[in-house]
This record gives C-alpha cells, structure tokens and sequence, in this order.
C-alpha cells in the first residue's frame, strides 16, 4: 500500500478518534493487542468502529504483526492521534457580515 492509500485510509478512519480511547483503555485490560481478521472485526463493532471488510484489511496492511494478525494498539493510536483536516468542519455560527 503506497502512502497515499495510507493517509487515506487513516483519514477515512479519523471520524472514529473519539471512540478509540474508550477502546484503548479495553485493549489495556487484554493480555495481547495482537488480534487475527475474526477478533480484529467484533473487537472494532463492539466498540463502535464501524470498519467496512477493505478498510478493515487495510488495517492488516498498514499495521501488520504478521502475516495473519494486525497490531490493534498501533491502529487505534494512530486514528486517536489523527486530526482533522481543515475545512472539514462544519459550523452553525456565521460569521458577521462586513458589509451590514
């Protein structure tokens, strides 16, 4: 996966950086942050991380352990870590007119 595909990939990610601290503080708790395609898949719907099968195997490509298991702690730091880019957010304040 090239580096652009990366940041992509990372940014498609982003929306979910506040539910991965809530999934960090559990992953904590587990004995191994090393989870196979299965594991990886309940553990991001249980928490929220609503991950289609290509970002999924995404994770697996940018954040590999090995050949079957995706380093979950590296995959939540980096989409907790993501901010995000300007012009994305949107405002119900508008701002005061020069021209009144």
């Amino acid at each position: 996966m090239n580096r652009l595909a990366q940041e992509e990939f990372l940014r498609s990610c982003s929306r979910y950086a506040n539910v991965a601290h809530a999934a960090l503080s559990t992953l904590e708790q587990m004995e191994s942050t090393l989870m196979d395609y299965h594991t990886a898949s309940s553990f991001t719907l249980r928490h929220g991380i609503l991950l289609n099968k290509h970002q999924l195997e995404s994770a697996f490509l940018v954040f590999p352990a090995n050949e079957t298991l995706v380093d979950m702690k590296a995959f939540l730091e980096s989409i907790k870590a993501e901010e995000p880019t300007p012009g994305t957010i949107y405002s119900s304040h508008r701002p005061e007119s020069p021209h009144k």
